[in-house]
């Protein structure tokens, strides 16, 4: 089934489709290759993709289920266009690249926008947004995300969201 633009499989349980989101990505990725070439460099480069590349990729990440979703399937669509921006050898780690080039990993950008999102849901003008974000559920879920990365509250602004998430990748990285 198709639901704004995400297609949902149903099975043994539901998992998300997530081929169109990699061709959509794909295609905007060479888009830009195709029209800037060598003529650019690498951080210029790595923010076209990440405006208007990435967001193709990570639409609707913010209510996808975890365990609908295939993580490493994600992480190598977004770390081999780390390595063919900066001409890496595919075996190798991008994680020290995403650190000098403050990008985070895509399982941390995703449970960023769903951190943040969530948090809206939690403090919306809308009271049907806000029922449903209070159900408990969805509070656990905020907490469980959040103590992940060190954040005590389930209320927090989307920079100390952001702020969180950074510190956490950056004592993952090694060098």
């Amino acid at each position: 089934m198709k639901y704004l633009g995400i297609y949902l499989l149903a099975g043994s349980g539901f998992r998300i489709e997530l081929n169109a989101a990699k061709q959509k990505y794909y295609a905007c990725f060479n888009n830009i290759r195709s029209v800037v070439r060598q003529q650019v460099n690498e951080i210029i480069l790595l923010k076209l993709v990440k405006t208007y590349c990435l967001p193709r990729l990570l639409y609707g990440c913010e209510i996808w289920p975890r365990e609908a979703i295939d993580i490493k399937e994600l992480n190598v669509v977004w770390n081999n266009g780390f390595r063919y921006i900066f001409n890496c050898c595919w075996r190798e780690s991008v994680k020290p690249l995403q650190y000098f080039c403050q990008s985070l990993p895509l399982l941390y950008l995703i449970e960023e926008r769903r951190v943040i999102f969530l948090n809206k849901l939690l403090y919306s003008d809308n009271c049907i947004l806000r029922t449903l974000a209070c159900r408990h559920s969805v509070q656990h879920e905020i907490l469980a995300l959040a103590s992940k990365y060190g954040l005590t509250t389930v209320q927090n602004s989307k920079c100390m969201v952001k702020h969180a998430m950074w510190t956490c990748f950056k004592h993952e990285v090694h060098f």
